[in-house]
């Protein structure tokens, strides 16, 4: 179904058209209908997107500030910026063998320098981040706030902070579920103005083995 914007135009399904606003722009495409069985090279090129997007929807709003900037410079929505930043190098294996590759997945995108010596550590019951505090130039500000990460591809589940603490504390802690066996989780971290207009890659920590302590 489709209404209007404005008095002028039509977003919604209009016949075998949908058309929607995409960065203030007015977006018009053909709807397509799948026929037949999928071919194996279907299946092998749908593959990848299904992992992604499944690696996604428990980041959805991590991912949604960290591709902000890319997604409006490329005139892109924050999914489609990251799928194009990622592919295919977050993908490893060959179908039906295909998994993530959680240390090339990169879930904030921008041009701010990233700290030195960073690192993430489980210890006395929380996830705990460290990085340099040290300034870079005029690109990085003391007030520059950690994004902070941590997936759990067993669970499917993530936990994360978008602004987290300021770049000059060089410390923050996230709080887990921790179960009585050990769990892999994938950690990353990146930084962001307190203005939000520059932010850096996310850069990839390594697995963290969580096990409640006894």
């Amino acid at each position: 179904m489709a209404s209007k914007k404005n008095g002028q135009d039509f977003t919604g399904k209009l016949g075998d058209s949908v058309m929607y606003y995409l960065n203030n722009k007015l977006v018009k495409r053909k709807i397509g209908y799948p026929t037949g069985i999928p071919q194996l090279r279907q299946l092998a090129s749908r593959e990848p997107m299904k992992l992604i997007n499944n690696f996604i929807t428990p980041l959805r709003e991590f991912i949604d500030v960290g591709y902000a900037l890319r997604a409006k410079r490329k005139q892109l929505n924050t999914h489609n910026a990251m799928v194009k930043t990622c592919l295919p190098a977050i993908i490893k294996g060959d179908y039906p063998d295909q998994e993530i590759d959680y240390s090339n997945a990169i879930l904030a995108k921008g041009k701010m320098p990233l700290p030195l010596q960073l690192s993430a550590a489980f210890s006395s019951g929380k996830l705990v981040f460290t990085w340099d505090t040290q300034l870079i130039n005029e690109l990085t500000k003391v007030d520059d706030h950690a994004m902070l990460v941590a997936y759990c591809p067993a669970k499917d589940l993530a936990y994360y902070v978008i602004h987290g603490p300021q770049r000059s504390e060089g410390r923050a802690e996230l709080v887990l579920a921790i179960a009585d066996e050990p769990v892999i989780w994938e950690t990353y971290i990146a930084f962001i103005a307190d203005n939000h207009k520059k932010i850096s890659n996310s850069a990839y920590l390594g697995q963290v083995v969580v096990q409640k302590e006894i």
